[in-house]
């Protein structure tokens, strides 16, 4: 086998100064073998120029081939997973490109030279893209009630972890308060456990919406009391199950808070009542209040009698 592969090897390579000769060839036949080489040593002179050494090998792995081309005697070889011979051609002038102009083999890479091994799917860990659509309550503090509201949200899950980023509504009365919250939401969540049910907790950034207003029944007098964006900071806690489903439910527990001026307000509910019972409104560079006949100027807005 040997001396028919460096037979026609040796035909392949023009006279002079050009050298090119098979170096191990193992586990193919021989007439496959030697052809695969003598196309490798035409490419090796075209692109040399016919000048110089090279040997090649020429191996087989399962049902792959692996090519190598060097420098006759020196540990300079450039190799290429093929899908089977016929992906010779296409190997040998990139490998013959890579030996004799010094080139990584990345970098004989082209749009229409590609082999097999270097255009299969990457292999990544599980993990998928989820929509969730949900139903909450709101507690905003003493006298304004509880209310419920909704939310819709995308979510990638893996096994351990998921990045959601979720819009929420609620809205919340009790007599003439009316509190309604409104908030734009992404962190992430560590899920505990790999099984069908596990627990979770989360955070992450809000932009949140907040306002509150209050009617009184005797003059029917309408106070807004505040009513703008701000960022704000979330934490959740929950347990997520039927996690070996399509179909999942998590209930859950979020608790939201503004932020203004670098620091974090209580709460949501607590915000609330502090303004309505100290009658200020408080912002970050900003600070206005009014009382008596000032704020009734400024605030109040008559919208009829009593009936």
């Amino acid at each position: 086998m040997w001396s028919e592969v460096l037979f026609l090897a040796a035909l392949a390579a023009p006279s002079g100064t050009f050298r090119c000769e098979a170096m191990e060839i193992a586990g193919l036949p021989a007439a496959d073998a030697a052809t695969a080489v003598a196309i490798a040593c035409e490419e090796l002179a075209s692109v040399s120029r016919h000048t110089g050494a090279y040997s090649v090998s020429v191996r087989s792995l399962g049902e792959s081939v692996v090519m190598t081309v060097s420098h006759a005697g020196a540990a300079d070889g450039r190799s290429l997973v093929l899908d089977g011979l016929k992906e010779v051609p296409t190997a040998a002038r990139r490998l013959a490109e890579a030996v004799v102009l010094g080139k990584p083999i990345e970098d004989t890479r082209l749009v229409d030279n590609l082999v097999e091994s270097e255009g299969r799917e990457l292999v990544t860990r599980p993990g998928s893209v989820k929509f969730e659509l949900g139903a909450l309550g709101l507690a905003a503090g003493r006298s304004t009630g509880t209310g419920a509201g909704f939310s819709l949200a995308l979510a990638y899950d893996s096994p351990t972890f998921a990045i959601p980023a979720e819009l929420r509504f609620a809205h919340s009365s009790s007599g003439d308060r009316e509190t309604s919250v409104f908030s734009i939401d992404t962190g992430a969540r560590y899920f505990f456990s790999r099984r069908d049910t596990s627990p979770f907790v989360g955070g992450g950034l809000s932009m949140l919406f907040l306002s509150l207003s209050d009617l009184r029944n005797p003059d029917r007098y309408v106070f807004v009391e505040d009513s703008h964006w701000g960022p704000g900071l979330y934490a959740e806690a929950g347990v997520q199950i039927f996690r070996l489903h399509r179909g999942r439910m998590s209930p859950r527990k979020p608790c939201i808070g503004f932020c203004d001026g670098g620091a974090t307000r209580d709460s949501v509910g607590k915000h609330a009542n502090r303004n309505f019972e100290n009658k200020t409104c408080c912002r970050k560079s900003n600070c206005l209040q009014t009382t008596g006949n000032r704020r009734d100027q400024r605030m109040r807005a008559r919208v009829g009698p009593a009936a």
